[in-house]
């Protein structure tokens, strides 16, 4: 498995599923296996709570598919960099705003 970014972690993994977990920033991404699909990987990230609802999307949730284990867990990495960077992003906007 990829490196993790800095404050993520695996928190659980069954029958080809993975959630990973950004416990200060109150993230998850999960991989969801289905061998019953067409693209058998969804990779999605969900704000769990806090203040922080959206990452430049219009709703807390956004997914994306793959066709293997090795792709899916590739962009699980891409959406826990991605949040990383645009949650100090928003973070260091909010603060200079106070």
């Amino acid at each position: 498995m990829q490196k993790l970014p800095r404050g993520w972690e695996l928190i659980e993994e069954w029958e080809g599923s993975f959630v990973f977990e950004n416990a200060k920033l109150k993230f998850t991404v999960n991989i969801d296996y289905s061998e019953l699909l067409k693209v058998p990987y969804i990779i999605e990230f969900l704000h769990t709570e806090g203040f922080i609802k959206l990452v430049n999307f219009d709703d807390g949730i956004f997914k994306v598919t793959a066709i293997n284990e090795s792709e899916a867990t590739e962009k699980a990495v891409l959406m826990m960099t991605f949040i990383n960077k645009n949650i100090i992003w928003l973070l260091s906007t909010q603060s200079k705003q106070d």
